[in-house]
């Protein structure tokens, strides 16, 4: 939006420089050569009606997983000879802070809800599971800011199993509710939090592993230091 000041400013007057790459276009280096990217090593485009672009890339199963925020594809093949395969609509990702990689399968969190995928066959929606009974948290799915969705962030319990998943809720700009999902038994739960920026898990003194949060306030939280199945008869106050 500024006149070029170099010394032809004159002939230039008006000139703009554009980056003429869209939000799907997917591009890759010389192999070996990180920085090189030559015109021609071009895949696709990936396609999908939401103007935000690619979402998420993740690669798994000697392929290449692509999101967005409506559907998934896949990239196959070799250099000189990719391929792009829509794996479907309607299970769209936030991005790559929202996916979790567990045994060889996906899982990830989107406007459509919390997906896993295996590979083979069509990825399972476990927020909606297909029952008789009215079982699954679409509700909740339904409560997050679609327009802060790029700030969601997730981890991964191997000692507990558990993955969880730091959103805003309600017209919420922060992350100040977890959603947990159990990978024993596939049954969510919704946590309370507080503004979480990131998260980590990390091996403990006794060799199980722990998961560490940051805020936005500049605080590191470790989890599931402790339980209690009920406590009475005094004062009901602590330190931490």
């Amino acid at each position: 939006n500024r006149n070029y000041t170099g010394a032809t400013a004159a002939t230039l007057t008006g000139t703009s420089v554009r980056d003429l790459r869209g939000p799907y276009s997917l591009e890759y280096s010389e192999p070996t050569l990180y920085n090189n990217f030559p015109p021609g090593n071009s895949i696709g485009p990936v396609t999908s009606p939401d103007p935000a672009g690619i979402t998420g890339l993740v690669a798994i199963w000697d392929t290449l997983v692509v999101f967005t925020r409506t559907g998934v594809h896949r990239v196959t093949g070799d250099i000189g000879s990719f391929r792009i395969q829509n794996i479907g609509e309607g299970m769209g990702c936030f991005g790559n802070h929202a996916v979790q990689v567990v045994g060889g399968v996906l899982y990830w969190l989107g406007p459509h809800g919390v997906w896993g995928g295996s590979g083979s066959g069509d990825p399972a929606c476990l927020s909606k599971p297909e029952s008789e009974e009215p079982v699954g948290i679409q509700g909740t799915i339904d409560r997050i800011n679609q327009d802060e969705g790029d700030g969601v962030v997730s981890n991964y319990n191997a000692t507990q199993r558990c993955i969880r998943w730091w959103v805003p809720l309600d017209g919420e700009t922060t992350n100040d509710f977890c959603l947990r999902l159990d990978l024993t038994t596939l049954g969510f739960a919704l946590q309370t939090a507080s503004a979480v920026t990131a998260a980590w898990t990390c091996p403990g003194p006794d060799g199980s592993f722990v998961t560490i949060i940051g805020d936005a306030f500049g605080y590191l939280w470790q989890l599931d230091v402790g339980y209690s199945d009920g406590a009475y008869g005094f004062e009901p106050k602590a330190t931490v």
